[in-house]
């Protein structure tokens, strides 16, 4: 008998180049224009020739069309779907001498990649929608956490409830869950879609699970309370879920230029 589903995501983090103002070549450079031009060329190719899906792409900065950064050494995080156990070394290995993937590199401070798996039995669903290219119409709320031991399903359990009261209240959407197998293997991360409303700001997120806090307290002191670790933070899509939204019938080649 066939055991549960396995789904296999990739977390993408990385951190854009500081622009170097001594340096009359790199003063030109625009490292924002040139990360979105590159990760273009990026999801054109892994979502069209090699079934990757991207599940969501966020930043501690807005990050949008214009490629304007506001602080370069900002966290940058793209989440992956990936059809494969190979299909990240595969990809790399085929994209590692176009031109547009070694410009995109040249873009970054840094870069890690990390496995994980879904957390649950059943994966949570969603896809794409910006307002315009300019205005995503949410924000994510992003939390790492490392639950006391046997106390892993349980917790899922709590995300479950918390995200039937945050969706019925303020229109929370659960966009994705994932359990890692590489460094810290009891960690899980949990991402949520919030609505961006003018009654509420994005920093008026606290204020909202502050009075989920209030009104159910013992269920909300019991999903705290079988935690060793938790991390939480408020991040803003970036142009990166644009482009996968909006994908182009163009298909960019893996090896040569775009």
């Amino acid at each position: 008998m066939a055991g549960p589903h396995t789904t296999i995501y990739l977390r993408n983090t990385f951190r854009l180049k500081r622009k170097d103002w001594t340096n009359p070549e790199d003063r030109v450079k625009e490292y924002g224009q040139m990360l979105i031009k590159g990760k273009e060329a990026f999801v054109q190719y892994t979502c069209q020739q090699q079934g990757w899906k991207l599940v969501a792409a966020f930043g501690e900065y807005p990050l949008l069309r214009d490629g304007v950064v506001l602080e370069p050494d900002g966290e940058l995080v793209q989440i992956w779907q990936l059809p494969t156990w190979d299909s990240l070394y595969n990809t790399m290995s085929d994209v590692s001498e176009a031109e547009w993937y070694r410009k995109l590199g040249e873009a970054l401070a840094c870069e890690d990649h990390e496995l994980l798996i879904n957390a649950g039995v059943l994966d949570p669903t969603s896809r794409l929608h910006w307002r315009s290219d300019d205005e995503p119409g949410y924000v994510y709320f992003y939390e790492i956490v490392r639950p006391r031991g046997h106390c892993h399903h349980a917790y899922l359990r709590d995300v479950y409830w918390l995200n039937a009261r945050m969706s019925s209240k303020s229109g929370w959407e659960l966009v994705w869950w994932g359990s890692q197998i590489t460094g810290q293997p009891a960690e899980l991360a949990v991402l949520w879609r919030v609505p961006h409303r003018r009654d509420v700001p994005a920093n008026g997120i606290p204020q909202e699970l502050l009075a989920i806090a209030h009104e159910e307290g013992a269920r909300y002191d019991h999903m705290a309370g079988i935690l060793q670790t938790s991390e939480r933070r408020i991040y803003y899509p970036i142009y990166t879920e644009r482009l996968a939204e909006l994908l182009p019938s163009k298909t960019i080649p893996a090896r040569g230029t775009p």
